[in-house]
């Protein structure tokens, strides 16, 4: 199966290792007896996408994915994720994620273009 598993109430997700940056996504329906998989589609990556991205968005003058609103609230999830563990109940999330645009389709992180 996956490296991290994510489970919820609808379904139960399964992801590849996270320090590789590829790999299949997995999917099972609370209920379902098979799993999916997820199409991933795009170019592999690795560590510095963001850093890419925060670079060209700078350059370009336009706003970039990783903001600080992300930031707290991947920080907010964390805590209440720890809370939740635990206090072995469910923890609410104080804060919202920022709607944050998808990287367009045929996004090259090797590019030198803006």
């Amino acid at each position: 199966m996956g490296v991290v598993e994510i489970a919820g109430t609808e379904a139960t997700l399964a992801a590849p290792d996270p320090n590789h940056f590829g790999g299949d996504i997995r999917i099972i329906k609370t209920g379902a007896t098979d799993w999916e998989t997820v199409p991933v589609t795009g170019i592999e990556g690795g560590r510095g996408i963001g850093v890419v991205d925060i670079a060209r968005a700078l350059r370009g003058g336009a706003p970039y994915r990783a903001s600080g609103r992300l930031g707290l609230h991947v920080l907010d999830a964390m805590l209440a994720t720890a809370e939740s563990i635990d206090g072995r109940t469910f923890v609410s999330v104080g804060s919202r994620a920022p709607e944050v645009p998808a990287l367009p389709e045929g996004w090259d992180p090797t590019s030198l273009s803006i």
